[in-house]
């Protein structure tokens, strides 16, 4: 198994994430804040009135060792211009640099940052979703089970395609293991730059499908197809199901991994991004 330059690998999702976004979408309001030295957020707001409007936290995929607000920027700009809600962005640390738990924890902090400074960004605190695709969705999931820990009600979670435990033998691993994008092999390898030491794949903030899920929030599961992540997301429905969360799983066939962002070349991102939008505007942000 050829190791990864990191490097390379970073510079080839944002050059491919160039490649498959649309025109900018516009939004009327798109500012960067910096809540500490190590950790900056974008927040995506189409409206301008003074109104507070709910919050769709949005945490990046990229393996949790690459990713960005601006490999992302193309799909936060479709979900805060479709729907009346603000996205927020979060530009985590990575691994390997920054090991689980760091990019965990820079989501709470960031989390606790837009309940303390929601009126200074016209956000409703008591309506926040938590949102990401592939590894951001792991870490959304984190978010959630901590959040609840600490008292902290979310109205909802929408996770896309992510990686939720730490092995490798599930029959989508084994089908889709290479010559589909992401790679099984891969798959291994960004597990052991973000968790650093292997002992941390037992902890609930990782392998985050070994949490009990009763009390979790109306939840949207995009699956993809030719996945090694298929199984993954199948799974996790099973098992809220199982603990009666209001849970839909909405699967795209002839998709792959990551097919979220590829706006420009797959009709099938534009259908998953509308169906996020109307799934948080009319099951999630209801007045």
């Amino acid at each position: 198994m050829e190791k990864i330059n990191l490097a390379a690998f970073r510079k080839e999702l944002e050059e491919a994430a160039t490649r498959w976004s649309k025109e900018k979408m516009p939004v009327k309001d798109v500012t960067d804040k910096q809540i500490h030295q190590d950790l900056s957020i974008r927040i995506y707001r189409q409206q301008t009135t003074p109104e507070k409007l709910p919050v769709l936290l949005f945490l990046h995929g990229g393996g949790w060792v690459r990713g960005n607000l601006q490999t992302h920027d193309d799909l936060c700009r479709q979900l805060a211009a479709g729907g009346h809600f603000m996205v927020i962005s979060v530009n985590y640390r990575l691994a390997p640099e920054h090991p689980f738990p760091y990019a965990i924890n820079d989501a709470f902090t960031a989390l606790q940052w837009i309940i303390a400074h929601a009126d200074d960004i016209r956000a409703n605190a008591g309506s926040i979703a938590v949102g990401g695709d592939s590894s951001g969705g792991n870490l959304a999931i984190a978010l959630l089970q901590q959040a609840m820990e600490n008292d902290i009600t979310l109205k909802g979670l929408v996770v896309a395609y992510p990686p939720l435990n730490y092995q490798f033998d599930t029959p989508s691993y084994i089908q889709y293991a290479e010559g589909y994008g992401l790679t099984k092999d891969l798959m291994k390898q960004l597990w052991d730059m973000y968790l650093g030491d292997v002992t941390h794949a037992k902890n609930r903030l990782a392998s985050v499908i070994q949490n009990d899920f009763s009390g979790y929030p109306p939840t949207l599961i995009i699956g993809s197809d030719k996945d090694p992540l298929h199984e993954d997301g199948r799974q996790l429905f099973n098992k809220m199901v199982l603990a009666a969360v209001a849970v839909t799983y909405s699967f795209y066939p002839g998709t792959r991994h990551a097919f979220l962002l590829r706006t420009a070349i797959e009709k099938a991102a534009t259908t998953a991004q509308q169906e996020i939008i109307g799934f948080l505007k009319n099951k999630i942000f209801i007045s």
